[in-house]
């Protein structure tokens, strides 16, 4: 099984609230890659494994989440997002998935999932970090 490692990743999460705390929106790297977006037509790429860092540190949660898929929504397009404990590897299966990936890491206090105007998926969770797999069907 062939396993894609990323590493240096983006993430702003906008939140749709009045006043925005400075915790909604936190710069992230993934260990090991460059990669924003990734086809995902090729069906040898099996999963994907990353750690998430900041400031070269890693990512600690304030709350303590299981690494696994939890859910999807639809947006235009099939997000699954998952959420990670004490910054440990996380390995996605993409067995049955075809698109384009993209990563967010989110932080933030309040529930946001959300589309806007040109159907992008946004989202901050609460009390916790997570990362958002998004992918262009």
């Amino acid at each position: 099984m062939q396993i894609l490692t990323l590493t240096a990743l983006f993430a702003a999460a906008v939140v749709a609230r009045p006043s925005p705390s400075p915790t909604d929106t936190e710069d992230v790297q993934v260990s090991n890659a460059v990669v924003q977006r990734q086809s995902l037509t090729d069906k040898s790429i099996k999963s994907l494994t990353f750690t998430l860092t900041s400031n070269n540190l890693p990512l600690s949660c304030e709350t303590e989440w299981e690494t696994s898929i939890l859910g999807t929504y639809n947006c235009n397009r099939s997000n699954y997002y998952f959420r990670i404990l004490n910054a440990d590897p996380v390995t996605l299966n993409l067995q049955d998935i075809t698109g384009y990936w993209s990563v967010f890491v989110l932080r933030g206090d309040q529930s946001d999932t959300s589309c806007n105007q040109v159907g992008t998926a946004k989202a901050t969770l609460m009390a916790g970090c997570a990362a958002w797999v998004m992918f262009d069907g």
